[in-house]
């Protein structure tokens, strides 16, 4: 089970950019371990950018079924569901942390109404 865990992460996402504080192999050990479920979209990628410029791309469900992988349906989200954009790090442990600015935006409700109004 552990092995197949860890051959789904390693297909799950691609490194797109490495940025100035983070190397390859931290990147791609966080995500490895990290859960992600609930973050990957139906037909399209959600791109995810670290706080030091690293891109990482969660690879979609239809990308991921053409390889094989069978992933639990909780794990995904509609395309026109709105992903809130997040401060994501590495901390010292090798684990992925989620962030939000609340310093623009105090809740995600006024980040949400703002961007959503902004986008029509």
């Amino acid at each position: 089970m552990l092995v197949m865990l860890c051959a789904f992460s390693q297909e799950s996402f691609e490194i797109t950019k490495v940025g100035n504080t983070y190397s390859l192999e931290q990147i791609k050990e966080a995500f490895l371990h990290a859960d992600l479920c609930g973050s990957y979209y139906n037909s399209k990628r959600n791109i995810l950018e670290l706080n030091d410029g690293s891109v990482v791309e969660l690879k979609s469900k239809e990308e991921l079924a053409s390889k094989g992988l069978t992933i639990p349906p909780s794990c995904f989200i509609e395309d026109n569901v709105h992903y809130v954009k997040a401060i994501w790090s590495i901390n010292d442990l090798g684990m992925i942390m989620k962030g939000f600015d609340n310093s623009a935006y105090p809740t995600e409700k006024e980040y949400y109404h703002y961007n959503h109004i902004n986008k029509q």
